[in-house]
């Protein structure tokens, strides 16, 4: 609608020469307030989800306030509790030591046979 009365408006001014009398009503868009859920429809929400994945997102939206970007992005390393995951990268870095002195054991050359 606006982009039909400034059309006219500009062939009018700068092709006809005459003054544009028109005017155009401006409407403003009503701001809405969101949608806010109360906790029993959240709980009734969560609890009525039966597969385990959808009810976790679920979740993770609403208890710990994250939006959806952030829970896609979201990765298993950036939940775990911070002792657990310090105690996890010691555990990688033995195993990683251990499986490389296997692997080196396993690849040393022995003299072919003739």
């Amino acid at each position: 609608m606006r982009s039909v009365y400034f059309a006219l408006k500009f062939f009018y001014e700068n092709v006809l020469n005459e003054k544009f009398e028109e005017r155009l009503p401006v409407t403003r868009k009503e701001n809405k307030l969101p949608l806010v859920l109360s906790r029993e429809e959240i709980k009734i929400m969560i609890d009525v989800t039966e597969n385990i994945k959808h009810r976790l997102v679920l979740m993770f939206l609403y208890y710990a306030g994250l939006r959806l970007s952030e829970l896609i992005n979201l990765k298993w390393w950036d939940i775990l509790h911070p002792k657990l995951k310090e105690a996890l990268e010691g555990w990688i870095k033995i195993m990683d030591l251990y499986l490389n002195q296997i692997y080196a054991k396993n690849t040393v050359q022995k003299p072919f046979r003739k």
